[in-house]
């Protein structure tokens, strides 16, 4: 059964495009704390539009994949919410993340910017700038 919430600071966020032919780029946003084999929590957000099986989560490390499932995504100054429907609550291992972090202007945007991408035409995803 999966645990009601995860909540931890991201000491680490970053973001990525990584280029693999023209057709296939994906898009990633990422939030860390510690080592996640050492207790700590990796999550991903990614999607790729060549092929698009909707928004990919990952629990690193291996602990989970699972693509769509999101109820809601809310990306705020301060933070990220995100809950999951039913069955990616039972793979994730949690029904809903609460993970808050502190970032300059420039980290801000950049995740701001990608967020949008990952979540282009996604009606659960809210972005309160």
């Amino acid at each position: 059964m999966a645990q009601p919430l995860l909540s931890f600071v991201a000491e680490h966020v970053g973001t990525d495009t990584t280029e693999y032919t023209r057709e296939c780029v994906v898009y990633l946003i990422a939030f860390g704390t510690a080592d996640p084999e050492a207790g700590g929590h990796s999550w991903t957000f990614s999607r790729s539009f060549d092929d698009d099986w909707g928004v990919c989560t990952v629990r690193e490390i291996q602990q989970a994949t699972i693509y769509g499932g999101i109820e809601s995504f809310r990306l705020h100054r301060s933070g990220v919410e995100c809950a999951f429907d039913q069955e990616a609550a039972e793979q994730a291992g949690f029904r809903a993340l609460r993970i808050t972090f502190d970032l300059d202007e420039k980290d801000w945007r950049e995740l701001v910017a990608t967020a949008k991408v990952v979540f282009r035409d996604c009606r659960y995803f809210t972005l309160e700038e």
